[in-house]
């Protein structure tokens, strides 16, 4: 005796369903329209379940550019209070910036500052990694207060030390940025945010390199110390754009060829070679004036294609 046999003798019940070719014709018409519906919705919950998740992880990726926008406004603020800060205290306050430079770029400061705390409040389950980045920024911000209370003091605070803090705060906040790149699902989206944190710290050492060379120029020259961080500001831009290039599409990368280029470009390397061939304490060979205009062109031209690649 089969198995099958064994139940339907055990079971009468089983012994009719088993014996379908008795099954009455709407019965069995009911049995064929059954299976495929129970089918179909069994493949449809599976298939909204997977929708639900993916709109999950498109609205987290959402947020996590748009506190990594926020941390690029505020990042960019702070290069403009750092350099202002800068002049202040090497007495480079030009006419055209007028006293009330660094006045008003405190002002975007805590403008931008508003905006990252208020978007970093809806971030929820952050996630370990970028978690204790935005603790570390957030402790760092809090000492900017104090550190402008150096500054507008005159308690002494040197320009290079008052550019060293600054930029402590900005890598803490670059660091966030870097670690919201990487936290985002979507492989392409991800790339993107890479490529964007890329320019975002090539841009941040190009205005560190302005930052130093502003100072050298207020004091005549520069130490041994101060050519040493602008030597490794100018090695690290170098590096960040061939990361950018090796993670960028190539859209990305046309657009950074053909933006980034051009006579101001190209003076504004030949001034900085000049500097960089300096000898602790000798003079700096360059125009001030030209210097400030080949360095913010190319600075501008390497933050378009930043944003640009930000609102894609």
């Amino acid at each position: 005796m089969t198995p099958v046999q064994s139940l339907s003798t055990r079971y009468p019940t089983w012994s009719a369903l088993v014996r379908w070719r008795n099954w009455r014709l709407p019965v069995k018409l009911a049995a064929v329209t059954a299976v495929p519906v129970l089918l179909a919705v069994a493949l449809g919950a599976q298939t909204v379940h997977s929708q639900v998740e993916r709109a999950a992880l498109f609205e987290r990726s959402d947020r996590l550019v748009a506190v990594g926008d926020s941390v690029l406004r505020l990042v960019s603020a702070l290069h403009d209070e750092r350099e202002a800060t800068v002049r202040r205290l090497a007495g480079a306050v030009t006419p055209a910036a007028g006293p009330d430079e660094l006045a008003a770029a405190r002002a975007t400061v805590d403008t931008a500052l508003t905006g990252f705390r208020t978007v970093n409040a809806r971030l929820t389950r952050a996630g370990e990694s970028i978690g204790a980045r935005l603790d570390a920024a957030t402790r760092q911000l809090a000492d900017l207060p104090r550190l402008r209370d150096r500054v507008s003091a005159g308690l002494g605070l040197q320009p290079v030390a008052a550019m060293d803090e600054y930029g402590t705060v900005v890598d803490r906040l670059l660091d966030v940025h870097r670690a919201l790149a990487s936290d985002i699902a979507d492989a392409g989206h991800a790339r993107a945010a890479t490529a964007l944190h890329d320019l975002a710290v090539t841009v941040d050492q190009l205005r560190l390199q302005q930052a130093l060379v502003t100072v050298g120029l207020a004091a005549g020259s520069l130490g041994a110390s101060d050519l040493d961080a602008l030597r490794a500001a100018h090695v690290r831009a170098v590096d960040t754009v061939d990361d950018f290039r090796a993670t960028a599409g190539p859209a990305q990368l046309e657009d950074h060829r053909a933006t980034v280029a051009g006579p101001e470009v190209d003076a504004r390397e030949e001034l900085l070679g000049q500097v960089l061939d300096l000898r602790p304490g000798e003079a700096l060979p360059i125009d001030g004036a030209a210097w400030a205009a080949a360095s913010g062109a190319t600075i501008g031209r390497t933050a378009d294609v930043a944003t640009r690649l930000g609102a894609t």
